[in-house]
């Protein structure tokens, strides 16, 4: 009896682990606020947010639509209208969200992608090892239960697992090719070139109360400020953007 509590005790604690806990999910979108400077384009299906100085600066919202996971992807445009080679790098980027309701403000952080891909492949080798285990747990437990009356529970119990392995593994795969799209620590501007990539940005988490999220880019001594606001959606409005 007790040997089958500690069977029972690790497996569960195996399924807990692999398997990708999904809540109730908040959701909200993301729009442009334009300032008297700058210009909403309509490119593609995507609006991108420009500001025209000397240099151009052009910033999108991945997908307008997004929930609380506590990060959203932008698509960053520069281009270096100058006669000089300009080295940008993801320091010259600042982001903070205004609280409209309480007259707070808060830093948000920009992401560095080789950080957030050290990270992302730890976590990796984290979940390989307790899949690995898994694997050998319910093997080893369809085995034990070969020609008795839970021999068919035991291997759909593996089967399962197997296939929230598979799953597991394509998740981690999606989500380091993700992160390779992301703008490397620094990049070289050519002059009358464009550089088009995405970065990484910290989120307020979504609210009844909307905020204002102002991004700070510096051009080496040009300033150009972005904003944008972040609402919560009911899912009434979800299915409509979703079937739109």
């Amino acid at each position: 009896m007790a040997k089958n509590i500690k069977w029972m005790c690790l497996r569960f604690t195996i399924v807990l682990v692999s398997i990708m806990v999904v809540g109730c999910s908040t959701y909200g979108k993301i729009s442009a606020l334009p300032a008297d400077y700058q210009e909403l384009i309509h490119k593609d299906d995507r609006k991108i947010l420009t500001s025209k100085k000397y240099n151009r600066v052009g910033l999108s919202p991945k997908s307008e639509k997004i929930r609380n996971k506590g990060w959203g992807d932008f698509m960053l445009i520069i281009e270096n209208r100058s006669s000089n080679n300009m080295e940008f790098s993801i320091s010259d980027i600042s982001a903070r969200s205004y609280d409209l309701s309480v007259d707070e403000t808060m830093d948000l952080e920009v992401f560095r992608r080789e950080e957030l891909i050290r990270k992302a492949k730890s976590s990796q080798k984290t979940s390989n090892a307790w899949d690995s285990l898994g694997s050998f747990i319910y093997a080893l437990d369809a085995a034990v239960s070969a020609g008795g009356n839970s021999a068919s529970t035991s291997l759909e119990r593996q089967k399962k697992h197997e296939e929230r392995r598979a799953k597991s593994k394509k998740r981690h795969e999606e989500t380091l090719r993700g992160m390779e799209l992301l703008m490397p620590d620094t990049a070289m501007i050519l002059p009358g070139e464009k550089m088009d990539s995405f970065i990484r940005v910290q989120l307020p988490k979504i609210t009844d109360t909307s905020k204002k999220i102002i991004f700070s880019i510096n051009l080496d001594d040009e300033e150009h400020q972005l904003a944008f606001i972040q609402e919560k959606i009911n899912n009434e409005e979800r299915k409509t953007n979703s079937n739109n």
